[in-house]
């Protein structure tokens, strides 16, 4: 692992993400959600959380999960908790 954390710093491009390591688990699901600060797509809606679904196809199985930060910077953003 190269770095823990629960802030991402704020530049545009910068990727972010885990991989998760599962073992036997094969023929499981993993479900997931990425919420996120209240940001505009290009339809002017605010999106909703990134969900999906990945299936277990193998015993030893990795799955990454990222995303990183585009333009514009400012929707993007959130303060951190204190």
């Amino acid at each position: 692992m190269l770095d823990i954390t629960d802030v991402i710093k704020s530049d545009i491009g910068t990727e972010f993400g885990y991989v998760l390591h599962i073992n036997k688990a094969k023929g499981k699901r993993i479900d997931f959600r990425i919420d996120h600060p209240p940001f505009k797509g290009e339809d002017g809606k605010v999106r909703p959380p990134f969900t999906g679904q990945v299936f277990i196809n193998s015993n030893q199985y990795e799955f990454f999960l990222g995303d990183c930060v585009w333009e514009p910077l400012e929707d993007k953003l959130i303060k951190p908790l204190k």
